[in-house]
């Protein structure tokens, strides 16, 4: 009996101890996983750390206007406006010669025919780094016109030719209009400014004019005609790109036409005597120019 009841006893120490263990394993294996959750989280399991923002591009201002603006090359179309001091001094010189003719010493009259300039131009430019080179056409109308008259006329002997009523030269002359096709070369200062240097060649039409009055013998030489004529010209110039397509400047040209001449009969005619006229032609410009500039 006592045998029995320490078996019964035995076997039920042991069936506890076999449920004790594996669930005591068991909560030591989930104690266990918690401590190691807590201190050292999983890197399979944690959440994904976000990227960092892409940094944003600081936008950058760029004047393209003003970029563009200190291109020189390409074609361009404008105006340009100013003043002309011209010289058109007129020679007389007798003929057969100052001893046949008496009265008239070969001398000349100071004329200077001045006026205002305006017209249009266009023109292409080309640029390599610094350098600047094009062609420019205009054509322009002017008001250059000028006037002399000298009395009395000094005769052969170099004294004031003084008859009853007096003796006069006069001459004159005018400029309708003015054309040029140059070359030009320059410079680029400071990306927006050009110096530059012109020339080429100049076309004008010309009306001339004189006369050697001798109201004593009722006579005089009048001549009044109109020429076409070539020359050149030359000169300079400053230019600034404003903004994008519009530039400004001033601009300094000298032309040069070849001396006119003409004999001249006189009324009524008296043959052998005749007078030669000479007159020059040439002139210095400064204009204001305004172009603007296709790219």
């Amino acid at each position: 009996m006592r045998k029995f009841a320490f078996g019964t006893v035995a076997v039920m120490f042991l069936f506890a101890l076999s449920v004790a263990g594996p669930a005591s394993a068991t909560d030591d294996k989930a104690s266990s996983s918690t401590t190691n959750t807590a201190t050292t989280p999983s890197i399979g399991l944690s959440a994904p750390t976000p990227a960092p923002a892409p940094a944003r591009k600081a936008k950058t201002h760029t004047n393209s206007s003003s970029e563009e603006g200190y291109k020189w090359s390409g074609f361009s179309l404008g105006g340009s406006f100013g003043y002309v001091q011209g010289n058109g001094d007129t020679i007389f010189n007798p003929l057969p010669n100052a001893e046949d003719f008496e009265d008239l010493e070969p001398q000349s009259i100071l004329l200077h025919p001045h006026g205002v300039i305006g017209g249009v131009r266009g023109g292409y430019d080309f640029q390599h780094g610094n350098w600047v080179f094009g062609l420019a056409v205009d054509f322009s109308g002017t008001g250059v016109s000028g006037n002399a008259l000298e009395t009395p006329i000094i005769n052969s002997e170099g004294l004031p030719d003084t008859p009853p009523g007096g003796s006069t030269l006069t001459a004159k002359e005018e400029l309708k209009f003015l054309s040029t096709i140059r070359g030009r070369a320059g410079f680029v200062v400071d990306k927006r400014v050009l110096f530059y240097a012109t020339g080429g060649v100049a076309m004008g039409r010309f009306i001339l004019g004189a006369d050697a009055n001798y109201p004593e013998f009722e006579f005089d030489y009048p001549t009044d005609i109109s020429r076409f004529k070539v020359g050149w010209v030359a000169g300079g110039g400053i230019e600034y790109a404003v903004c994008k397509r519009w530039h400004a400047g001033v601009e300094y040209l000298y032309y040069e036409f070849p001396s006119e001449s003409k004999v001249v009969n006189q009324i009524p005619a008296e043959p052998p005597f005749q007078i030669l006229n000479n007159w020059a032609a040439m002139g210095q410009i400064a204009q204001g120019v305004l172009t603007y500039r296709f790219k």
